[in-house]
């Protein structure tokens, strides 16, 4: 009779630990559910301030893809200055001038999708577990990423204009090339927009499939 009630004290101050345990494990789970309902998430302006400040971070430490994307605008520049070399003075090459002006704004827009088809589908899988973890909504951070990529695009766009415009020998009127800047520029930019919506519903491979079949079909 002894050794069992030593052995039922034993139990007892087990289960009375255990017990003890599960009470301060259940006062910690409710002091930080008290924490986490008292703190206040961080407005719009302050997530788009702090996604656009790491998107800049994360572009000054990896700029190969912008380098690239520079060096591709420069290079068909050149490439297209020299295939129509001469033709915008030229009254008898006005077919010339003409598949130069399509073909600028074929490659405006191919350059605008593709760039952030790809690019996008990248950071698709740290955004559905940040965006699921409620860090931030999806307002502020794809405005974040619109005002870093615009200014961009941009500038690749004025750099392709600018070269291939003097190669071409087209009147050096401000008018004319201001007019014909922007609607290399709009075009960019628009098809920039088309790029994050299939970036954002289709996969990199469906993607990349169907902007190649959209330019096959279009030349």
């Amino acid at each position: 009779m002894e050794s069992y009630s030593i052995g039922g004290g034993g139990k007892a101050e087990e289960m009375c630990k255990l017990q003890k345990q599960q009470e301060a494990l259940d006062n910690s789970s409710y002091e930080e559910e008290d924490i986490f309902s008292k703190t206040k998430p961080a407005s719009l302006v302050m997530q788009f301030l702090l996604l656009f400040y790491r998107n800049l971070l994360m572009t000054r430490r990896n700029y190969f893809l912008l380098f690239c994307r520079i060096i591709a605008h420069a290079a068909v520049a050149t490439i297209f200055g020299y295939l129509y070399l001469g033709v915008g003075p030229n009254a008898n090459q006005v077919l010339a001038n003409y598949v130069y002006l399509y073909g600028s704004m074929l490659m405006m827009v191919y350059t605008g999708k593709m760039a952030v088809v790809l690019s996008f589908q990248i950071e698709m899988e740290s955004l559905t577990r940040e965006h699921f973890n409620r860090w931030y909504k999806l307002g502020p951070y794809f405005l974040s990423v619109l005002v870093l990529e615009i200014p961009i695009q941009i500038c690749c766009s004025l750099i392709y204009v600018v070269i291939s415009y003097h190669l071409t020998g087209n009147y050096v009127n401000m008018e004319r090339f201001c007019i014909f800047a922007l609607f290399c520029v709009a075009g960019s930019i628009c098809a920039q927009s088309w790029g994050f919506f299939v970036g954002a519903t289709l996969s990199v491979k469906v993607s990349g499939d169907k902007m190649m079949q959209r330019e096959i079909e279009a030349l």
